[in-house]
């Protein structure tokens, strides 16, 4: 958490950015709607867990299979950043 004079501070550095590249604050704003968030990370963890699980029930096969699914899904979450948590 940041204490009131660094939130103050901060309100003051977004304020300015406003006032002096109004185009940058469009482009960081128009960015949060389209990055993945908790439930991409979530989702990854799982498989993290499954791929071993499928291995070990279903043999090689059923378990490479699983493997580049992760692989393939874990490349597509992870090529944009992560949101950011919202603050108050």
């Amino acid at each position: 958490m940041l204490s009131q004079e660094d939130n103050r501070r901060l309100s003051e550095i977004e304020e300015h950015l406003v006032l002096t590249d109004p185009a940058f604050v469009a482009r960081m704003r128009a960015a949060r709607g389209n990055r993945p968030g908790i439930g991409a990370l979530a989702g990854i963890a799982v498989m993290w867990a499954v791929v071993p699980i499928i291995g070990v029930a279903g043999g090689l096969v059923p378990a490479l299979i699983a493997g580049l699914a992760f692989v393939a899904g874990t490349v597509l979450v992870l090529r944009r950043p992560f949101r950011r948590a919202k603050t108050a």
